[in-house]
């Protein structure tokens, strides 16, 4: 049975470097002793938070499908030499290594790609170690560095990127795809024409991307985007209005009620759109009359338009409505009026409304709307996304601060590798959430971040 002898060393800095020598022979019986090329494994620390910051001890793992035992190794901190048993030839070995504090809790983590062992395969293994709770700089970046895009996670785990606003201020009709396995991002065909500043929203094969700004000014369609093979159609609106109640209904219908026309005028009708047939038709009267607000679909249905401007005069609405059943009617007030903020529906029913031009943080439960608090910055311009009973939020305005919401409080995060605005998070299927492009010192950028959360 051929083996390899494995050591990882470590300097000051905890860098790693693992050395190999193949042992000749068979099992307890191998008796010569045969240099071969060193296998390397680098620890690589992306830029962003260190890792290292309050580790205490560091455990080395080795694993393989050939063999079902874990070989694993735990150091203190200072330790001069992790030596691990011997590995076996063979192949899809993993290396995992994972740092603890000294509360034993898990703050940095990493895993390196599948390599075969074998004395014909001398090579390097790279182990990317992640400090977790926290974001760190991702390797993969945007073809099109962008800001105000949409990012909608595909039932595949990819996630599509459609739209925004390049440097000079320009809509781009672009769309790429990232794929998370390999961490990089892939062109796809683009949008029939350039919008920001959008809604986006996916119904099986279908992107429905909803108002924003085109090259002429309010963009007056809805274009129902077939991302499986990059084909397009437009609807166009009565009447093309920005910072409008936008929402998907339980059967795939978009209803666009309220917001500004291209006279910065209040638009006070309602349209529908139905994606499957492209088609628009007039929705019901007495909706939202403001701009500025939110809307989100509840599980039974039901849309909640809430928050925003009134005018004139003009004023911060505490007011909301609701839509059932082709019908407006008046919902619930809020505790405190808000423009700009965002919303994240629970698993749980719970709707969590924070940012924008307050830092209160308000909750819709059993159909009412609850003051839940207050963010320590305004966030504005920033991006919310659920990581399983938490709520993430990042960036903004404000500057680069991170919060979580959890358990019906607020707790520091950290803060972004990037101080960045108009910027997308989304949630991945293994439990990161990922930031992409936004405005970073003024200019659009194409550099993303990942948020590995604490298993």
């Amino acid at each position: 049975m051929m083996r390899r002898r494995v050591h990882a060393s470590y300097d000051g800095a905890w860098a790693v470097t693992v050395f190999c020598a193949a042992l000749l022979g068979c099992g307890d019986e191998a008796t010569t002793l045969t240099p071969v090329s060193a296998l390397e494994v680098h620890l690589e620390v992306p830029e962003g938070p260190d890792p290292f910051e309050g580790m205490v001890s560091l455990r080395l793992e080795a694993s393989s499908p050939d063999f079902p035992e874990i070989v694993e190794k735990v150091v203190q901190r200072g330790s001069p030499v992790i030596e691990l048993p011997e590995l076996r030839y063979g192949k899809a070995w993993v290396l995992t290594v994972e740092g603890y504090d000294a509360q034993n809790k898990l703050i940095a983590q990493g895993r390196s790609a599948s390599f075969d062992l074998s004395a014909e395969s001398p090579q390097e293994v790279r182990l990317p170690l992640i400090s977790l709770e926290r974001f760190t700089l991702a390797v993969g970046k945007l073809t099109v560095p962008r800001y105000g895009h949409s990012a909608s996670r595909l039932p595949d785990g990819r996630v599509l990127v459609a739209g925004g606003f390049t440097t000079n201020g320009e809509p781009t009709a672009s769309v790429e795809i990232y794929e998370p396995i390999s961490g990089t991002f892939e062109s796809m065909p683009p949008l029939s024409q350039p919008r920001g500043g959008h809604h986006a929203f996916l119904r099986n094969q279908n992107l429905v991307l909803v108002g924003g700004r085109d090259v002429s000014g309010l963009a007056g369609s809805v274009e129902i985007y077939v991302w499986g093979d990059g084909s397009s159609e437009e609807v166009v609106l009565t009447t093309p209005r920005e910072e409008a109640f936008v929402a998907q209904l339980s059967d795939g219908t978009i209803l666009v009620a309220g917001g500004l026309d291209a006279k910065a005028k209040i638009v006070e009708s309602t349209e529908l759109v139905d994606p499957v047939n492209a088609t628009r038709s007039d929705g019901p009267t007495g909706g939202p009359a403001q701009h500025g607000g939110y809307a989100f679909t509840l599980a039974d249905g039901r849309v909640v338009a809430a928050g925003g401007w009134t005018g004139p005069p003009v004023g911060l609405s505490k007011r909301s409505w609701v839509y059932q059943a082709s019908a407006w009617s008046d919902g619930p007030p809020l505790e405190e009026g808000s423009e700009g903020a965002q919303v994240v529906v629970m698993a749980s029913e719970q709707v969590i409304i924070a940012g924008g031009n307050e830092q209160d943080i308000q909750l819709f439960s059993e159909d009412e709307f609850f003051s839940a608090g207050r963010t320590t910055e305004n966030f504005r311009e920033h991006a919310m996304v659920a990581l399983g009973a938490r709520v993430l939020i990042a960036g903004g305005a404000g500057g680069p601060n991170v919060e979580i919401w959890q358990d019906g409080a607020l707790q520091p995060a950290g803060e972004l590798v990037r101080a960045r605005r108009q910027f997308t998070l989304t949630a991945l299927t293994d439990g990161r959430a990922l930031a992409i492009g936004g405005r970073v010192a003024g200019a659009a950028t194409d550099e993303t971040e990942i948020f590995t959360p604490r298993p």
